[in-house]
C-alpha cells in the first residue's frame, strides 16, 4: 500500500519532468525545461490572442482566454513545485518513514481502504483533466468535419487560439 500512496501524483509529475524523488538527471531536467517552456510560450501566445481578438470577436477571445487561466496555474503550480522541490522530496519521505511504522493488522486494513480511495479521487482527476484536453483537442476536428458534411465552408480553426 505504501507504494500507492504517490502514484498518481508521481505519474503526473514524470509526466511533467519532475518527481522529487527521482534525483537530477540532464535528461529530466531537459525535458522539465522543454515542458516549461511550451506552457509558458502557449500561455502568453493565448493570451495575446484573446487580448488582441477582444476588441474584434468577443467569442473567439473569450475561447482562448477562458483556458488560459487555467494554463497560468499549471505554469505557477509546476514553478511553485521545482523551487519547493527539496521540502516536498523531504515531506514524501517522511510520509512514507510515518506510515512504514504503522503496521498493525487494523491499521493496514484501514491503509488499504483509505489509499485506494486516495488513488481512485487522484486517478480521476488525472482522467478527466486528460479527457477534458484531448476533448478540447479534437473539437476543432470535429467542427471542421461537421462543416464537410453539411457542405458549408470548412472554418479550418486549430485546438487552440494562438498569436
Amino acid at each position: 500500500t505504501e507504494k500507492h500512496v504517490f502514484l498518481i501524483p508521481r505519474f503526473a509529475l514524470r509526466i511533467a519532468g519532475f518527481y522529487p524523488g527521482d534525483g537530477n538527471s540532464r535528461r529530466m531536467q531537459a525535458w522539465l525545461i522543454f515542458n516549461f517552456v511550451v506552457l509558458v510560450y502557449g500561455s502568453y501566445a493565448e493570451f495575446m490572442f484573446g487580448i488582441h481578438y477582444l476588441s474584434i470577436d468577443v467569442v473567439r477571445a473569450l475561447d482562448a482566454l477562458c483556458p488560459v487561466a487555467s494554463s497560468i496555474m499549471s505554469v505557477v503550480k509546476l514553478a511553485f513545485l521545482w523551487w519547493h522541490r527539496e521540502e516536498l522530496d523531504h515531506l514524501i519521505k517522511r510520509v512514507a518513514e510515518l506510515m512504514a511504522e504503522q503496521n498493525g493488522p487494523l491499521k493496514l486494513a484501514d491503509k488499504r481502504r483509505n489509499f485506494t480511495t486516495a488513488t481512485r479521487l487522484s486517478a480521476s482527476v488525472l482522467l478527466f483533466g486528460t479527457t477534458t484536453s484531448t476533448l478540447y483537442t479534437i473539437r476543432a476536428g470535429i467542427a471542421n468535419y461537421l462543416s464537410h458534411l453539411h457542405e458549408e465552408e470548412i472554418p479550418y480553426e486549430t485546438p487552440f487560439k494562438m498569436m
